[in-house]
């Protein structure tokens, strides 16, 4: 039993480290073990620790044709191994002030160097994507965002490199075809994020579009969001 009781705050992560003493927890009674037997009177140390403090939740998608594995202190993060194109890792706690973080690609032994700068208690989005030749680029996007009530959050990360920038439309299903009105995200260029906006929760149809038109669109077909989540929709260069 503890000496105090745990407070665990709602919206945070708690850890509650408990730690059997076993040097101090066995007596010698007498000379011999033997004949005296050795009695056992366990010591156990616990240690609370906030999370939100000290930590930031952390997860890994990958927008490059080779799969990933996200680690930390050389060992694979939780739902983090073989990461593939088009999905993400699981989320994780990792400290803020060294989160000894790297990556490594199917087929090699050596590592990349992920250095993000994170924010306790701010969870973020790592992006996997192509840079010049076999290279790997990394950019490490912030989550928070609170949106409208009964909305769904939504932001859109360009992972290509394009010259030619995007704009994305979210509209009401079997919306026509252009013109498609007003662009929910405009100008989201090669290897940038647009900022959050508040869009409808339920389903919505995604296409997207050369900047600053609306002919030939790419559909993206229907995607439902949920009201109070936030999504983050990366364009991506097709696998091989």
């Amino acid at each position: 039993m503890l000496a105090e009781p745990v407070e665990i705050k709602a919206g945070t992560q708690t850890e509650l480290v408990v730690d059997f003493d076993v040097e101090n927890s066995f007596v010698m009674r007498g000379n011999t073990i033997d004949k005296n037997g050795l009695p056992i009177k366990p010591v156990v140390h616990a240690s609370i620790t906030n999370l939100a403090l000290t930590h930031s939740r952390v997860r890994l998608a990958n927008a490059t044709d080779v799969k990933l594995t996200l680690l930390q202190n050389g060992t694979a993060l939780p739902g983090s191994s073989d990461i593939a194109f088009g999905t993400s890792s699981g989320c994780n706690a990792v400290p803020v002030a060294d989160p000894k973080l790297t990556v490594l690609q199917a087929g090699s032994t050596t590592p990349l160097p992920l250095t993000p700068t994170l924010v306790a208690g701010h969870p973020s989005t790592f992006v996997a994507f192509p840079g010049t030749g076999t290279a790997v680029n990394f950019e490490t996007l912030a989550n928070d965002f609170t949106a409208t009530a009964g909305q769904a959050g939504l932001r859109v990360f360009n992972a290509t490199s394009n010259t030619t920038a995007f704009d994305v439309f979210v509209t009401a299903p079997a919306t026509p075809p252009p013109p498609l009105g007003t662009a929910t995200f405009t100008n989201i260029a090669a290897g940038k994020a647009s900022g959050f906006v508040s869009v409808p929760a339920g389903a919505s149809q995604v296409r997207i579009t050369n900047t600053g038109t609306t002919t030939s669109p790419i559909d993206l077909g229907n995607h439902t969001l949920a009201a109070g989540v936030n999504t983050t929709l990366i364009i991506a260069p097709p696998a091989a």
